[in-house]
């Protein structure tokens, strides 16, 4: 037999081979090599519309060499052929065939897309992870019958040398065997990976051999079952939508221009406003300490202040620069182009904190607000406040959300989340414009010089612990100025402000009668974290479910017992319906290596699992006063990550604490628990686990609407009060319903991402998107829209609504598009 090559073109990033010379029933093996003998991906198949036969490789930046070896139907070799394959010339013969229409050639193009084959394999996302790594996620899947787990074959990654192109080794993200639904007795096992690989590399080829061993011609070992190749531009356009599913409003080119469209209020609007009656409206107090101001930042200022649609206000300037003539000249006419402008001559500067405590004394409204002197504030900015106070009487503290000022443009949006105290013992995410009740401030002692750069966050930290209520003005009505000498340009220039707020945050917590340490984070200016105290350690009760899969649970006992330094603790694994009888001999081992662990059995129906049932049978066997909800499937990376977790949950106005949850691959599962569109979601998903996206809020302990049972801790009494989980959720929703009735109690959920843990999830149970799982899903969440409907309508309190419209929009733009 005479085996021969005849058109040769490209796609889909792979060359295409046409093959003369095999009958109907001949069979044939494929390899293909570099110069030096690597192996490279090779397959081929019968295209069951030409009827040709096609051999099939990457599109590589190197010479390749392709060997074919026919077999008869015995297996026996009837002719083998090379060809060697040079980049170039394949583009060459590919663009040829097309101009000459080639009918044989564009057969064969793409045609492995229409061939039956048991094993895909594809890659469908690429994240940057730092500035030298990017994160690849991939899929394997296997069709067929008799699918197991023991063998898979080899998982390779090259470059476009070749080469090997893993930085590290494969991490396998979940892997599973599902029936398909469309197509009774068709079954798939779908595997995925996360792979790491250098940032911007050009070309990836994913490859999956039938095993482990070099490409041999004659497909004793090594042959390949599937490959796909995502050149350059396929790679660009993962990294494109990665960015635009990620992308976060301080980061958004669209900002200025949404923000002019569908923030700023219209003239009509503005009109409006100035026709509202405030009957007994507030004074607003607007403090503005002045030190070497330009000139053209003043009037700037001036004019957003004078400017409000609501007049009851007075300017307090308190002007440091005494020498400064032209200034003083500027703030003269301001004085005598309206009344309302007052100001406070100082013989000299005291710094920003005495010198703004002189405007506080010198001040008649009920509110004070305190305005740096080169911002600017929206003309409805007063109007928003004093509408937010004639509805909530009892308010004592507010503030709105804020961009930044650039070179005369808007960028940078802040778009906050309400009151959470606990991120502002993280940062100063209050900051602007900061409004107290006069009342209130009053009956403080005025701070001393010591708190300079964070005088703004000592006050917030002071009111709020006072306040009644806090009104969060939900819109864009402060620009916070960017220039070479202000903070909002580098907050690291000024590291005394650092400083300072750690001061204000050990103070507070010293008030509020809080055993823990502030200190300043490492990485990042102004943020900070609170180190928990302990005078005694109560008993801490984990429960754990847990059916079969002994492996998983393995290291999740393992990752326990290396990793907890707290002293008083006990672990209850909860037996549901295992099958397997290594499982109950594991039990048997768990219990005589780890003193701490005791294995309860719960008698459930078989196939009827029920997450909160179990959960509250563990809980019914526990001793410890504070109990603590950990799926099997976690790994636990933080030492003394317990301490993390008891630590809040022991105050008073804590009632539920969780983690940072990442996948094996170091990317971000859960970072809290949000209400968006339909349903639920998680708080920075898939990104990197140490990202600053977004004010690096995913590193910031913060209260939030609910975390998620894989890791939920709670005291027994909270636990006790609201009646545990409830059993009617039966997989999800019950984890953010217990947060919720939490709350109801007057308490806070809190999100502590200093403690981090591996969470496998897919490993598991998994997620089920078809048949009963699927019906049940939906009728669970129904349920919390029943029980819930204000979040579903009125939004999270912790996610901004403006976030939420600018999602919408973009996802609308581009479906339009």
């Amino acid at each position: 037999m005479s085996v021969s090559f005849r058109e040769t073109t490209r796609g889909s990033g792979k060359i295409f081979v046409r093959v003369e010379g095999l009958g109907p029933s001949d069979g044939l093996n494929v390899a293909s090599s570099t110069s030096d003998g690597t192996a490279l991906p090779a397959t081929w198949h019968r295209d069951p519309q030409s009827g040709y036969v096609v051999a099939v490789v990457p599109v590589l930046a190197v010479d390749q060499t392709l060997t074919v070896v026919a077999l008869d139907a015995a297996g026996n070799v009837e002719g083998t052929a090379t060809k060697t394959i040079r980049p170039r010339m394949a583009r060459l013969a590919s663009r040829v065939n097309t101009a000459t229409r080639n009918g044989a050639a564009a057969s064969i193009r793409n045609s492995d897309a229409r061939a039956a084959s048991t094993a895909d394999v594809r890659i469908y996302d690429l994240i940057p992870f730092d500035a030298d790594v990017e994160v690849i996620h991939c899929e394997v899947c296997l069709r067929g019958d008799g699918l197991g787990r023991e063998v898979l074959g080899n998982v390779r990654l090259l470059d476009s040398t070749g080469s090997d192109a893993l930085l590290a080794p494969l991490v396998c993200l979940g892997d599973k065997v599902v029936d398909s639904d469309e197509v009774p007795g068709l079954r798939e096992r779908r595997v995925a990976f996360s792979a790491r690989v250098r940032s911007n590399i050009d070309e990836l080829v994913l490859c999956l051999s039938a095993e482990e061993g070099a490409a041999d011609p004659l497909g004793a070992r090594g042959a390949t079952e599937a490959f796909c190749v995502a050149l350059g531009h396929d790679l660009a356009a993962l990294r494109g939508s990665f960015y635009a599913r990620t992308l976060s409003a301080d980061r958004d080119p669209e900002w200025e221009g949404w923000f002019l469209r569908n923030v700023r209020a219209s003239e009509a609007e503005l009109q409006a406003q100035r026709r509202v009656s405030f009957e007994g409206g507030p004074l607003f107090s607007l403090i503005v300490p002045l030190y070497k101001t330009p000139l053209e930042y003043f009037d700037q200022m001036l004019e957003s202040v004078l400017a409000q649609t609501y007049g009851r206000l007075e300017l307090v300037l308190v002007n440091a620069s005494p020498e400064d003539e032209r200034l003083a000249q500027a703030v003269s006419a301001a004085c005598e182009r309206d009344a309302r402008v007052r100001v406070l001559n100082l013989d000299e500067n005291r710094g920003i904190t005495l010198n703004t405590n002189e405007g506080i004394r010198a001040a008649s409204g009920d509110f004070l607000c305190f305005l740096d002197h080169d911002d600017v504030i929206e003309p409805d900015l007063l109007y928003h406040y004093a509408r937010g106070i004639e509805r909530y009487p009892r308010t004592d503290l507010l503030y709105c959300d804020e961009d930044k000022l650039i070179d005369g443009h808007f960028c940078q949006a802040f778009l906050k989340p309400d009151w959470s105290p606990d991120l502002l013992c993280s940062c100063n995410y209050v900051c602007h414009l900061l409004t107290v009740r006069k009342s209130v401030v009053d009956g403080l002692e005025l701070p001393d010089g010591s708190y300079d750069g964070a005088q703004d966050q000592n006050m917030t930290l002071r009111v709020g612990e006072l306040a009644r209520n806090v009104f969060h003005a939900r819109k864009v009505l402060y620009h916070w100025r960017v220039h070479p000498q202000s903070t909002a340009a580098d907050p690291g220039s000024k590291s005394y402000t650092s400083l300072a707020g750690v001061k204000s945050v050990q103070e507070h917590l010293d008030r509020c009668g809080i055993d823990a340490v502030a200190r300043i984070d490492e990485r990042t200016p102004n943020v900070y974290h609170v180190d928990y105290q302990f005078a005694e350690h109560p008993l801490v009760s984990i429960v754990i479910p847990n059916k079969d899969q002994i492996d998983v649970l393995d290291r999740c006992l393992a990752s326990i017992a290396q990793q907890t330094t707290y002293p008083n603790y006990e672990v209850i694994v909860v037996e549901n319906n295992s099958t397997e009888d290594e499982t109950f001999l594991y039990y048997e081992q768990a219990e005589r290596r780890w003193e701490r662990v005791r294995v309860v059995r719960e008698k459930t129906e078989a196939g009827r699992f029920n997450f909160a049932r179990t959960v509250n049978f563990g809980f019914s066997h526990a001793k410890g006063d504070y109990f603590l909800m950990l799926n099997n499937d976690t790994e636990v990376i933080t030492p003394g990550w317990l301490e993390q977790l008891v630590g809040p949950c022991r105050r008073e106005d804590i009632g539920a604490v969780g983690c940072k949850l990442l996948y094996p691959d170091g990317l971000i599962q859960h970072a809290g628990v949000f209400f968006h569109f339909a349903a639920p979601g998680h708080f920075g998903k898939m990104l990197p686990s140490h990202t600053q996206d977004y004010f690096n809020f995913c590193n910031l302990a913060q209260d939030l609407t609910a975390v998620t049972g894989a890791c939920l801790m709670t005291s027994r009494e909270t636990y006790e009060a609201v009646g545990g989980m409830d059993e009617t959720f039966a997989v999800e929703y019950n984890d953010i319903d217990l947060c919720l009735r939490i709350q109801g109690l007057g308490k806070r959920v809190l999100y502590n991402p200093d403690v981090e843990i591996y969470h496998y999830e897919s490993i598991s149970r998994g997620q089920h998107r078809h048949g009963p799982a699927a019906l049940r899903s939906c009728r669970e969440n129904g349920r919390m829209m029943q029980m819930y409907p204000r979040y579903f309508v009125e939004g999270d309190p912790y996610l901004n609504p403006g976030l939420v419209r600018m999602s919408e929009h973009r996802a609308l733009k581009k479906y339009l598009d």
